[in-house]
């Protein structure tokens, strides 16, 4: 998880929530309400949580659904419930309305107006894809 954080703050990003390989996950703001700048575009209305690991180990962590996939879910569904966020990411929806739901950093990337990085993919479709379906579980 250090090289993780060290990474965000050598890019000077900074998230809500991180969660580790091990399924802990960590508070890293004060509040989770507060701004931190972890997907361009979407840093004002988000709750940045950042997965620790490879794309690849991503998806094997949510084919296996193992303990950071689980605390992924788990995080996800108490915030959900928490702000009332629907579950939902299902595009292409309105860019001239609030967000609403759960988004990859790939979806707020390539959807929003105000844009970001072009071609990031943390996490990807298929992970994505599996945590929707566990929250609807």
């Amino acid at each position: 998880m250090e090289n993780a954080i060290n990474a965000m703050e050598s890019r000077q990003l900074f998230v809500q929530i991180i969660i580790d390989k091990d399924g802990k996950a960590y508070q890293l703001t004060d509040k989770v309400s507060n701004f931190s700048a972890g997907a361009t575009g979407g840093n004002s209305w988000g709750i940045n949580i950042e997965i620790v690991g490879k794309e690849v180990d991503l998806e094997k962590s949510s084919e296996q659904k193992d303990a950071q996939f689980q605390s992924v879910v788990a995080t996800t569904k108490f915030l959900s419930d928490y702000y009332q966020i629907p579950i939902t990411n299902e595009l292409p929806f309105p860019l001239d309305t609030q967000w609403q739901g759960i988004f990859s950093h790939q979806q707020v990337d390539a959807f929003h107006p105000k844009g970001g990085r072009r071609g990031k993919i943390d996490p990807g479709e298929t992970y994505m894809r599996h945590v929707m379906t566990a929250l609807k579980e």
